[in-house]
This record gives structure tokens, sequence and C-alpha cells, in this order.
């Protein structure tokens, strides 16, 4: 019996490492693309040469009141809760 469970634990790991692989594959033949490969960069925060690199500060200050606000605005009357303020 013991053995069994832990054939079915292996197999479980099996087809994990399975899906794994075909995720690094697929990204593996992704990178090869350009576009992919450019936005990854991006990401990266990599300029392509003669470009200017800008560093935005307190993003994450302004991402957070503006989730406050949406916040406290879906509170009251849903999709219409500024109406009240308008009239």
């Amino acid at each position: 019996m013991e053995q069994r469970g832990e054939l079915a634990r292996e197999t479980a790991k099996l087809e994990e490492l399975e899906q794994t692989r075909e995720r690094f594959t697929r990204d593996l033949r992704a990178l090869g693309q350009e576009r992919i490969l450019e936005r990854r960069a991006r990401e990266l925060g990599l300029v392509r040469p003669g470009e200017r690199a800008f560093i935005v500060r307190g993003l994450d200050e302004v991402e957070a009141a503006a989730e406050a606000e949406r916040e406290r605005d879906s509170g009251d009357g849903g999709i219409f809760g500024w109406l009240p303020d308008l009239i």
C-alpha cells in the first residue's frame, strides 16, 4: 500500500516537472522573438542606444492613493457613487 502512495506522489511530481519543462521550452522559443526580447529587456530597465531613461519616483504612493480613492468611491452608490457629488 505504501508503494502505491509513493508511486502516486512520484507520478504527480513527474507531471509537474514535465509542465515546467514545457513552460521553459515555450519561454525559450519566445525569447527568440525580437518583440518579446525587447519587452523583457524593458522590464529589466534596459534602453536602446541613444534613448533616454527616465526614473519615476513616488509611483507607489500615487497608485496607493488611487486605489484608496477607488475603494472609497465604490462603497456607497456602486458605479454611480460619484453622481451625488454633482447634484
